[in-house]
């Protein structure tokens, strides 16, 4: 019984001294590993790397992101990554303290650095927040965090983090995106109206879209009112639009209820901020839905 016992305790030891080394020698013998917060870091570390592999997206595919809390299991994987890939906002504060506590050898890669930020709009927006908040939140800029939603901003994305992932620019990505960008500058402008939120601000002040819509960008809650509905009735019956827009992942609630009433159609206008689990597994790209935007645009012309 004695041997046995001791026989026993010593496999016990030789496990747990496994256990101890096993996340050492994987973190040497890897190769790059990029975590990256949303779809569309993501998609910009697979186009400058050539490949998937060793990119993580944290932010699951037909996740809402407003909602996202990181698990333990996240945590450890940004801590033992080579670099993380991050927007930067409101929505992202859950990764300052996480960002904190990461060794200096992990590139922390802010999306925010390399473009001009614009301050939240409420402009034609029906259900904006009217909430003012303490006197000590009144002076404070928020800046609208939908950064990619322009192609003009892609590009300049793109070739900062690829430097400071210390790597070459995709070339051909950034040529397909300044295909369409000049492709958007050329449409004839028209009124696009949103029966949903609104997370085209540097869209359409790069492009000079007007545009009305339901909610802000990153609003929680999306609920039809009736002032909502009344006013997106009105504003699509003197604008003389043919299509609603809603953004993807949306049940459309509000923009069916209007165009019943309007006899519009509905389409998605795809603002990247996610993508569905399908798009996804298919390899579908930023710059693919891009490009679905201006078909949808052209055919509405």
């Amino acid at each position: 019984m004695k041997t046995t016992r001791k026989i026993f305790l010593a496999l016990l030891a030789i496990i747990f001294i496994t256990l101890l080394f096993v996340p050492v020698i994987k973190k040497d013998d890897r190769k790059s590993r990029i975590i990256t917060t949303n779809f569309v870091a993501y998609d910009f570390a697979r186009a400058i790397t050539g490949s998937d592999n060793g990119i993580s997206l944290l932010i699951k595919p037909g996740a809402e992101l407003h909602d996202f809390e990181p698990t333990p299991d996240d945590i450890i994987s940004i801590q033992q990554a080579d670099a993380i890939i991050y927007n930067g906002g409101e929505s992202e504060t859950w990764l300052e303290d996480i960002l904190d506590s990461l060794p200096d050898n992990v590139k922390k890669i802010r999306m925010f650095d390399y473009v001009e930020l614009l301050e939240e709009s409420d402009t034609n927006i029906i259900n904006a927040d009217e909430d003012e908040g303490d006197d000590s939140e009144k002076d404070k800029i928020e800046y609208d965090e939908h950064i990619w939603t322009s192609p003009k901003n892609a590009i300049k994305i793109i070739r900062g983090v690829a430097k400071a992932l210390g790597l070459s620019e995709p070339t051909g990505y950034i040529a397909r995106l300044a295909s369409i960008d000049q492709q958007f500058d050329s449409l004839p402008k028209q009124t696009l109206i949103f029966a949903d939120r609104f997370p085209f601000y540097y869209f359409t002040h790069d492009y000079g879209y007007n545009y009305y819509a339901a909610y802000p960008g990153c609003a929680e809650h999306t609920e039809a009112n009736p002032k909502t509905i009344a006013k997106l009735i009105e504003y699509v019956k003197k604008s003389y639009v043919k299509t609603i827009y809603t953004i993807e992942l949306s049940d459309q609630k509000i923009a069916k209820t209007i165009a019943s009433a309007t006899g519009a159609s509905v389409q998605t206008f795809h603002s990247a901020h996610n993508i569905s689990k399908e798009d996804f597994e298919n390899g579908v790209t930023y710059a693919d839905l891009l490009e679905q935007n201006l078909a949808i645009l052209k055919e509405n012309q």
